[in-house]
């Protein structure tokens, strides 16, 4: 509040009316939350790329309905950044490995 020494909330002269905007704030209702994720849990294998896409579309639909939390969508998220960077890393160890099987000098005799 301009040319106040207080911001409203520590103001004495609003402090009624401060309290019942905190009341009022406390009892607004929220997004409702999921108690569990739209799919279970169970069943869910993050093995391929296209895996962890459909758990992504899974978790968009269930934030565009509000049936699931910031919280759990950006954990989620993540978990399923980390899943997709694990499975890149998997088929470029297997690349290696077939390159240098390819390399490797054959046996005589075999």
């Amino acid at each position: 509040m301009r040319g106040e020494a207080w911001c409203y909330q520590h103001n004495p002269n609003c402090a009624e009316q401060a309290r019942a905007d905190r009341i009022r704030a406390a009892n607004t209702p929220k997004a409702p939350r999921a108690k569990k994720p739209p799919e279970a849990a169970e069943g869910w294998h993050l093995e391929t790329a296209d895996d962890v896409r459909l758990l992504l579309q899974h978790v968009m639909a269930g934030l565009l309905r509000n049936q699931m939390d910031r919280n759990r969508a950006n954990a989620l998220c993540y978990a399923a950044q980390v899943a997709l960077r694990a499975i890149d890393i998997a088929a470029l160890e297997k690349r290696i490995a077939a390159l240098e099987e390819s390399r490797r000098p054959k046996a005589k005799g075999r």
